[in-house]
């Protein structure tokens, strides 16, 4: 490639287009040259890239870069300028060739692409691209440039057999620098890993986070879950998902536009409507324009939006309390929106905590209740029914309990003793009424029963008042709460003599 030949106020400039090589007539392998000023550098410009192929099984730039007495960073089958206009000194980075200077002359720059031969078959395993990152077999390390072939996947596999690792459109690559820009894979790519073997690929992809840094050429990334699996409510993603499809079935990977678009989706960056390309996937893809669904999640920050101020909007809040898990990060806390589950921790992707037991978790310390857990909205204390035998002995078992706590014991050995037969006797008498076997004795009994907790509710009453209750004041208070509702129940379980 030959650079235009620079003038008076003019410098020399990469042709870019494409431009299309066949070693036969059905065996072509169409290539985007880069375009604009040669001495634009790495990821400011457009670099080399692979617009298709035909008649092949895959192709790819090959070999190592040939620095040509300058440098090169993250550049794989292209090579730094062989010649710059003088006293230009040659760089490759991110695959894009440029000189230090670019005045009086012209620059030339190669690139080398190695192609599969066809009807080639790949075999092994088949493979997610989050499958095989969780089996640590992947590796993904930025080229340096925020759109186009800017990540490069590196396969290793050390088994015995094949493996075939599947990416697909919408994968996402989360930067393990909060402050990097995350990417999303535009097109579909094989890669096949024979047995002991690795195998490196340049992934098309851009990336969806408009006012984070762009990557340095060999950071690292880790695999992210992809768009298809984000719970419905966030809106923005499930656009984001329609427009990369688009994207890849117009064959736009790398394309300069592409990332206008994407940033209207995840950002909400305005478009100016002079980006008529951009405005057009939008459309293509389901989306309004003027009005997408709302601010892509930072996948760093999964709980809050991007916060862009350049969109002037505010994020939207549509992630939950889960998206830690969505996004990769285990072993955290994290809320499953159950409210009867404990210690929620991130795993497999997902959030879940361990079953409360609702005796003790969500005991109100009333016997009178039976506890039970509401997944939406917690601890529920059923009272037990006023016309049942156990709603009258639970009120006895509270009021043994509010005697027994700290500090202990609750009034004198001689209260502890005349309180204790009162509630053995209110017990009996509960007793036989349930057990009498005509409606007139279990009425008699009622009316004992009756006298006894009112008997016992006045004792409670004596007690507090010349001061026999031991303990802070809310003990004495508490008896007596107790000891009046005990009385109410007994008044209400007339109806377990009906029945006889």
């Amino acid at each position: 490639m030959a650079s235009s030949t620079s003038g008076a106020f003019v410098g020399p400039e990469w042709p870019g287009g494409q431009v299309t090589d066949c070693v036969t007539p059905g065996c072509c392998v169409t290539v985007g040259r880069p375009s604009g000023g040669v001495a634009v550098r790495g990821p400011d410009g457009d670099p080399w890239s692979i617009v298709g192929f035909t008649g092949f099984s895959s192709c790819a730039f090959s070999g190592a870069c040939a620095p040509h007495g300058g440098s090169c960073t993250g550049c794989t089958g292209v090579d730094a300028p062989s010649a710059c206009p003088a006293p230009g000194v040659p760089d490759c980075t991110s695959d894009r060739p440029s000189c230090s200077v670019a005045t009086n002359g012209t620059a030339t720059a190669d690139a080398h692409v190695a192609c599969g031969p066809a009807g080639a078959t790949c075999t092994g395993e088949a493979l997610t691209l989050a499958e095989a990152a969780s089996r640590g077999l992947v590796t993904a390390r930025s080229t340096g440039c925020f759109s186009g072939s800017c990540m490069t996947l590196r396969v290793t596999n050390a088994g015995v057999a094949g493996v075939v690792v599947h990416v697909a459109v919408g994968d996402v690559l989360v930067n393990r620098l909060p402050s990097g820009q995350n990417f999303v894979d535009l097109r579909a790519a094989d890669v096949c890993v024979p047995a002991n073997q690795t195998v490196e690929t340049d992934l098309a992809v851009t990336c969806i986070d408009a006012s984070k840094a762009p990557p340095d050429a060999g950071d690292l990334f880790d695999v992210g879950p992809p768009l298809a699996s984000w719970p419905t409510r966030v809106r923005a993603a499930a656009e984001l998902l329609r427009l990369v499809t688009v994207i890849d079935a117009r064959q736009d990977w790398l394309a300069s536009f592409v990332a206008r678009a994407v940033w209207r989706v995840t950002d909400l960056v305005p478009l100016s409507p002079d980006l008529i390309d951009a405005l057009d996937l939008l459309t293509a893809a389901g989306i309004d324009p003027a009005a997408p669904a709302g601010d892509l999640l930072h996948l760093t920050d999964p709980l809050a939006g991007s916060g862009d101020a350049a969109s002037g909007l505010a994020p939207a809040p549509e992630f939950g309390p889960d998206g830690p898990c969505l996004f990769g990060l285990g072993n955290v806390p994290c809320d499953d929106g159950n409210a009867c589950t404990t210690g929620d921790t991130c795993g497999n992707g997902s959030c879940a905590g361990a079953p409360v037991d609702p005796a003790v978790a969500c005991d109100d310390g009333d016997a009178c209740t039976t506890e039970a857990c509401d997944p939406a909205v917690g601890c529920t204390h059923e009272p037990e029914a006023p016309t049942d035998a156990a709603s009258v002995t639970c009120g006895v078992v509270n009021l043994e309990g509010i005697l027994g706590r700290s500090p202990a014991p609750g009034c004198t050995r001689r209260c502890m003793t005349k309180l204790g037969h009162a509630f053995a006797r209110v017990r009996h008498l509960m007793s036989a009424a349930t057990s009498a076997r005509s409606a007139h004795a279990c009425v008699r009994k009622l009316h004992a029963l009756r006298r006894a907790a009112a008997a016992l509710e006045r004792a409670v009453d004596r007690l507090a008042t010349k001061g026999r209750i031991a303990g802070p004041p809310a003990r004495a208070a508490d008896l007596k709460d107790e000891a009046a509702r005990l009385l109410g129940r007994v008044a209400a379980v007339d109806a377990i003599c009906a029945a006889k």
